[in-house]
């Protein structure tokens, strides 16, 4: 069995907001594509992470197990990236052109602001 990131990431936002619909919001996704990925999860366990009440969710004793899974995942993630930003920081000097493209009224208004306020972009 291998965990999926996508369903991690789900479940991990249902639990964090207490709600598939905000969570769904806050993924950009529909309710029902994030219930799908929930669904999918609780197949490969063979077991519920949540308990749907009237009045919302909870998670299940194997979901806080998950849970705490889930948050000792991200801050090993995020302890590496920093460590490995940090050394490379040192050592990366970045230069070149960086071409942007997209919709005339975004650039205008969201890029050109941006790069107008750092006096080496031209």
């Amino acid at each position: 069995m291998k965990l999926s990131q996508i369903q991690l990431e789900a479940f991990q936002e249902v639990a964090r907001l207490g709600s598939f619909t905000k969570a769904a919001q806050h993924l950009n996704l529909t309710q029902s594509a994030l219930s799908h990925r929930i669904k999918n999860l609780e197949d490969e366990f063979e077991t519920a992470l949540f308990v749907r009440q009237g009045g919302g969710i909870r998670l299940t004793e194997l979901g806080t197990k998950l849970l705490q899974f889930c948050r000792v995942q991200s801050q090993a993630e995020e302890e590496f990236l920093l460590d490995l930003i940090s050394k490379n920081a040192k050592n990366v000097k970045f230069s070149g052109t960086l071409r942007i493209g997209g919709v005339s009224s975004a650039i205008r208004s969201l890029v050109m602001p941006v790069g107008a306020s750092n006096s080496s972009v031209r």
